[in-house]
């Protein structure tokens, strides 16, 4: 991916339950995963604790 914020960060909107957050993914040092910050905000708001596993919906918005 190449886009405004870099070469390699992926901008997305993602999805928690109801809640939807525009944000990046930055790919991890193989290039071939995609890491998603999840901010303590969000996860508060959830009720989630660190290492639970939930599932997230991704949007990519690709530029052309």
């Amino acid at each position: 991916f190449h886009n405004m914020y870099g070469p390699t960060e992926c901008t997305v909107d993602a999805t928690i339950g109801s809640i939807t957050w525009f944000t990046s993914m930055f790919p991890r040092q193989n290039g071939r995963y995609y890491d998603l910050p999840l901010k303590l905000k969000i996860m508060s708001r959830l009720g989630l604790v660190d290492g639970q596993e939930i599932a997230v919906g991704i949007a990519i918005s690709l530029p052309w």
